[in-house]
């Protein structure tokens, strides 16, 4: 080891300057750091940055010359906690603070370390915090001039570095977490800001500019959860949602002297959940989204697991006395009567259905028409199936609803109670060519009736009617061996329907002179086979 007396004296004379700079360094560091701690104090002392109290328990210099302030505690005039931070830390210019006293322009930088916010969003109200900041002058606040910004000589970067967010909005919790932001004062009185969080699975990115009370926000949100999106219509009973998300949704908002303006941009996938009472499951919907309305510019979902498309918007009612409204239009092309109420299944019959969804929250009201080629009910074969429908009063009731059956004419009223799905329809058909439904076996016009009520459960239709030929026909059939004929001067009996089976009970044919007990049979839908039974009476005329 080399000792003192081994070194030279030019050498000695080097050091003994690098100790005194190193020791005057580190005085600066320890004086500068405890001036700096003071402007710290003051700064909080005298602090018109936010309303409330800030409370600390204790403020010192840090390994780097930092000021740091630890347990920072930030509560409203109502004395509610509005931000607990473990630890801030603020970097400061030791020769403006040596040499001028002072004051935040010597702060280049202000980072809060794992912040811990809690915030309250009402309607009409907005998000507390924000209102608790000063940005601008706000009345009731003394010592400020009516339009004027509070300046500040501040012109650093203030940070948050993994923060916590947990807010109640309109009664609903909401946490935010993994906050980062960086807001620049370099060019104030314009603030550039910009933010990450996430929320459960959703990743939010926003920028914004704000100067002299006007702000401009962009921003992106990935996988955002769809049933947040109904947060922005807490009134909106009639739809919820419980499965879907928007990948990637666009955000832009403003602020002037009206407040803040938002608009979201984006496309759901997987949505699921409930439309008044109704399943709703593998929606894709294309909107756009402000405070006031929801344009839904596309839709596809399945509805009771029926195909159906829908555009149109949706009001809020936000700011007025009226509650949310509609003016949504809705259409399927392969709409199957099962959907409504399974007791209601007509084979694989498929309707084109249009309609429309409007009024208000409170009275929402529903209308539409219907159509089909072809219906086959039973061994019935309808064509031309058309009729109109509305909601009123919890019934969906048939409106003008009409159809062809082998060239008579049917027409049905009716209705179906959407609490539980139960149905009562009255069935009547007129003029109907019993040859078209017999194979030709039986010529003449039939008159059919029919009353049906059933509940939202497969093969639960039940109902009772008659049928008649009103004037004479005709009917061939086999006898010995051999084709007959006669001519049918009476043709009535009852219709019966069980667990959505039609058969028919004590019908009756007078076959020229004799009258028989028959049997109607249906062969695969699509004919009806007369058998006759035994003879009941004969007669002379």
């Amino acid at each position: 080891m080399i000792g003192l007396e081994g070194i030279s004296s030019k050498k000695k004379i080097v050091m003994g300057i690098a100790l005194v700079v190193l020791i005057g360094i580190a005085l600066l560091i320890k004086v500068g750091g405890s001036a700096a701690a003071k402007l710290a104090e003051q700064m909080l002392a005298h602090q018109n940055i936010v309303d409330g109290q800030i409370t600390y328990d204790h403020i010192g210099s840090g390994m780097a010359g930092d000021v740091e302030i630890r347990d920072l505690t930030w509560k409203a005039p109502n004395g509610a906690v509005k931000a607990e931070v473990p630890l801030v830390t603020l970097t400061v210019n030791f020769f403006d603070v040596l040499r001028k006293g002072a004051g935040t322009g010597s702060v280049s930088n202000v980072v809060l370390n794992k912040p811990h916010f809690y915030g309250v969003y009402e309607e009409g109200k907005g998000l507390d915090i924000l209102d608790l900041v000063r940005f601008a002058h706000r009345k009731g606040v003394p010592n400020e001039r009516e339009g004027t910004i509070v300046p500040t000589k501040f012109r650093g970067l203030v940070e948050i570095k993994d923060g916590l967010l947990d807010l109640e909005s309109n009664g609903k919790k909401v946490n935010l977490t993994k906050i980062s932001t960086q807001s620049a004062f370099k060019q104030y009185p314009l603030i550039r800001s910009s933010a990450t969080a996430r929320k459960d699975d959703c990743d939010l990115v926003v920028n914004m500019d704000y100067k002299d009370g006007a702000a401009k926000v962009t921003g992106e949100a990935k996988n955002t959860a769809a049933a947040d999106l109904l947060a922005l219509y807490p009134d909106l009973k009639q739809i919820t949602l419980t499965g879907g998300s928007v990948p990637s949704m666009k955000l832009a908002a403003s602020k002037d002297d009206k407040g803040w303006h938002m608009q979201l941009d984006g496309r759901a996938e997987k949505l699921a959940g409930k439309v008044f009472g109704w399943d709703l499951t593998e929606g894709v919907a294309e909107f756009t989204a402000t405070r006031d309305e929801a344009l839904i510019r596309t839709m596809d979902a399945k509805v009771n697991g029926m195909p159906v498309s829908t555009q149109g918007k949706i009001t809020s009612g936000r700011g007025t006395p009226l509650p949310p409204g509609f003016d949504l239009t809705f259409k399927s092309d392969a709409f199957r009567t099962q959907a409504v109420s399974e007791g209601m299944a007509l084979h694989d019959a498929a309707l084109k259905v249009v309609g429309r969804v409007s009024g208000s929250a409170l009275e929402p009201k529903l209308d539409g028409s219907f159509t089909a080629d072809k219906v086959q009910a039973g061994i019935l074969p309808l064509t031309q199936v058309k009729g109109g429908f509305e909601l009123n009063a919890g019934k969906l009731v048939l409106k003008d609803a009409e159809a062809k059956l082998a060239g008579g004419n049917v027409s049905v009223d009716g209705f179906v109670g959407m609490e539980n799905r139960d149905y009562r329809f009255r069935v009547r058909a007129f003029q109907v060519d019993a040859a078209m439904l017999t194979q030709n076996k039986l010529t003449g016009l039939l008159t059919i009736r029919v009353n049906l009520l059933g509940r939202n459960r497969a093969d639960s239709c039940e109902g009772a009617g008659f049928f008649s030929l009103p004037a004479k026909g005709r009917f061939f059939y086999e006898s010995d061996g051999r084709e007959a004929s006669g001519e049918v001067r009476l043709l009535e009996g009852d219709i019966l329907v069980k667990d959505a089976v039609m058969t028919t009970r004590n019908a009756q044919m007078k076959l020229d002179r004799s009258k028989y007990a028959i049997e109607v049979v249906p062969h695969d839908d699509s004919y009806a086979e007369i058998r006759l039974g035994d003879v009941i009476s004969s007669s002379w005329f």
